[in-house]
């Protein structure tokens, strides 16, 4: 189903604060603080959602529609890490994630497509923060 430029906005807005407060989450939980400035000791993450393909998003429609999918998507991150004074870029990341799938279908809805972005986007800020936590202990 085809959706307006603004309906099309909005599930992007929605799936970059689920990125972002996920990643802050995360860091914070491990110690880190999230600043928007640079700084010495400050990692610059620039991170995109990209191949955003949601199968079946909240189709407001009058009357009883009800969706069902077998798997709520895929999007892609596309991440650079990079020192926040210089610019230097450190890292170059890129992870598909596919929506988990039952091998049937399931009633579909945004509330299941959110969830399943949060559960990428907890996923890639945990890998994130395990790995800081290793560069951490080679310089000590």
């Amino acid at each position: 189903m085809f959706r307006r430029p603004s309906e099309q906005q909005t599930i992007r807005d929605n799936v970059a604060k689920i990125v972002y407060n996920a990643f802050a989450d995360e860091l914070k939980k491990g110690g880190y603080s999230v600043v928007a400035e640079p700084g010495p000791d400050v990692l610059l993450v620039r991170a995109a959602i990209v191949n955003l393909y949601i199968t079946a998003p909240d189709v407001m429609t009058p009357g009883r529609t009800k969706v069902y999918t077998a798997s709520a998507g895929e999007m892609t991150l596309v991440a650079e890490l990079a020192d926040s004074a210089t610019g230097e870029i450190i890292a170059r990341v890129f992870d598909r994630y596919q929506a988990r799938t039952t091998g049937k279908f399931q009633l579909s809805s945004g509330v299941s497509s959110a969830g399943e972005a949060q559960s990428a986007a907890s996923s890639w800020a945990k890998i994130l923060r395990v790995e800081l936590d290793k560069a951490k202990t080679i310089g000590s």
